[in-house]
């Protein structure tokens, strides 16, 4: 069974497909996106983006996550991802990223309330965790805005090796 589509008012998930991957290299590959992840390089080219939606069909296959592109139902453009990117279980690690054109909408609080309604129905998630950069708040308000409760702070090493502070949270679903 493939990979399911989802919708809310404003926005469709959906599997991405190669001919995604210019706007995929076009949004990620902003240098102020690459600035607001831990792991996305800059700078990003096309062929990290193709590799990077190549994998994504065995990892759903493997029931180790689900990749979403965010699709503005209004333009049918592509604005960013929304995934699970490590389903161990019942629990799972989110994930996202929003191109610059489209922050400060809401497009990303939304999407992430309607991957967790279908990890929940779906994928039996009953515990959903994420991370974000200390110097990227906004994150931590998308997260907020889906009920999920601050953690702590931990380290890890950025996509350069340098130590970084990232802010956790996580959310149990009953």
């Amino acid at each position: 069974m493939g990979q399911p589509v989802l919708t809310s008012e404003r926005l469709t998930l959906r599997s991405f497909s190669l001919t995604d991957a210019a706007d995929v290299q076009q949004l990620a590959g902003n240098p102020q996106v690459s600035q607001s992840t831990l792991n996305i390089p800059y700078p990003y080219t096309l062929a990290m983006a193709k590799d990077w939606i190549e994998a994504h069909a065995d990892l759903w296959r493997q029931k180790s996550a689900v990749i979403f592109a965010i699709i503005e139902n209004d333009t049918q453009k592509l604005i960013g991802t929304v995934a699970l990117v490590e389903i161990s279980g019942c629990e799972a690690e989110l994930g996202y990223w929003i191109g610059q054109p489209y922050w400060g909408q809401g497009h990303c609080t939304e999407a992430v309330k309607l991957l967790m309604k279908y990890a929940v129905a779906e994928l039996a998630v009953n515990c959903m965790y994420a991370e974000h950069l200390q110097t990227n708040p906004a994150s931590g308000k998308v997260m907020r805005k889906n009920a999920m409760s601050y953690s702590g702070s931990i380290k890890k090493k950025n996509r350069a090796g340098v130590m970084t502070v990232l802010e956790t949270y996580q959310r149990k679903f009953s």
